[in-house]
């Protein structure tokens, strides 16, 4: 035998590690053993769960029945016999459908009648006064209803009144107050711009002083300039004035815009190259430049004077007609000259050499 194996041996001598003072643990070991073995269920109920098979044969047995299924069973009523039940009449067994129908009708007949007969006799129904009292009563309750909705109106209307005068009043007060506020703004600026003024006049004074000490007179300019910061205008004098300025202004400029894009309108049956005529302030204007219009001496003139000279033209036929020849014979000799520079004869066959 080898003296060594390949496969090693299980070690059995090895020593369990186990508690020597527990007593309790073969008792553990064996409660963990019953826990797993198959043991009956601990809350077995009373009744069992049918199987497959059974629930066949019981549904063979006895039938399951639909709500559909009762309703076709159900027998359908005669609406006649329904409404004869609701009013406490019943068909008999062996009556028919109409034979039950005209014995209603006679019994509804013959009470009718026995209460025309009664209300004939003054035995039905109650007495007059009564009637007219509860009728009374009714008017009455309507009346008092009328009564309390006019009410109601009235006092909506008399508080509406009373809070539009209240809203009023506290508008006014408001305004009131708006107004006390600006004239006290009003009185403490008016104060402010005097005091300035005060203390300006007492420095313009001071400077005034102190440059006669020094330099003696002053020049006309400067008393002309100090006069008018003395003479300050106030606010509303100044917004006058810038819109005086502005005014003129704006009548400049249309007095220019006016003069640059005049139109003439020149109506039916005018000439056209007649003088323009204006109205209003352009009248004033432009009248008496247009009187002055053509008296200058211009070179013009000298001109269509010169010009205004008429042609004399000769009134004598015969010497129309002498000047017409003459005319005529100048061409010809100018066509023969011509000729006989191109050397072409009389009729116009060149001559021989």
């Amino acid at each position: 035998m080898a003296l060594h194996r390949r496969i090693p041996k299980k070690n059995r001598k090895k020593l369990k590690s186990v508690d020597p003072f527990n007593n309790k643990a073969n008792a553990a070991r064996f409660q963990d053993n019953n826990k797993k073995s198959n043991q009956a269920p601990a809350n077995l109920k009373e009744e069992q769960p049918l199987t497959k098979a059974m629930k066949n044969m019981m549904a063979a047995n006895n039938p399951i029945v639909t709500k559909e299924d009762v309703k076709k069973k159900k027998k359908q009523k005669n609406a006649v016999l329904k409404q004869a039940e609701e009013l406490g009449m019943k068909k008999g067994k062996f009556e028919t459908v109409n034979r039950f129908v005209k014995r209603i009708e006679g019994t509804l007949h013959s009470r009718i009648n026995e209460q025309i007969a009664i209300a004939k006799h003054g035995l039905a129904g109650r007495k007059k006064e009564e009637i007219d009292a509860d009728y009374k009563k009714i008017e009455d309750a309507e009346k008092r209803k009328k009564d309390q909705e006019r009410r109601e109106i009235e006092n909506k209307i008399k508080e509406a009144k009373k809070k539009r005068e209240e809203e009023a009043k506290r508008r006014e007060e408001a305004d009131k107050a708006k107004e006390q506020r600006k004239a006290e703004k009003r009185k403490l600026k008016e104060q402010e711009e005097e005091e300035e003024e005060k203390e300006e006049e007492e420095e313009d004074e001071e400077e005034g002083s102190d440059s006669d000490d020094e330099d003696g007179p002053k020049p006309k300019k400067i008393q002309k300039e100090e006069s008018k910061k003395a003479q300050k205008l106030s606010k509303k004098e100044r917004r006058k004035e810038t819109l005086k300025a502005r005014k003129t202004d704006e009548q400049k400029r249309k007095a220019g815009e006016a003069v640059m894009n005049s139109r003439e309108v020149i109506e039916f049956g005018e000439r056209y190259d007649a003088p323009p005529t204006f109205n209003g302030a352009l009248k004033k204007k432009f009248e008496p430049l247009m009187a002055k219009a053509g008296q200058k001496t211009l070179l013009l003139h000298s001109m269509l004077q010169k010009g205004s000279q008429k042609t004399e033209y000769m009134n004598d036929s015969t010497k129309i007609q002498a000047e017409r020849q003459r005319v005529i014979d100048a061409y010809r000799d100018m066509k023969k000259q011509r000729n006989i520079a191109n050397g072409i004869g009389g009729r116009g066959v060149p001559k021989s050499e």
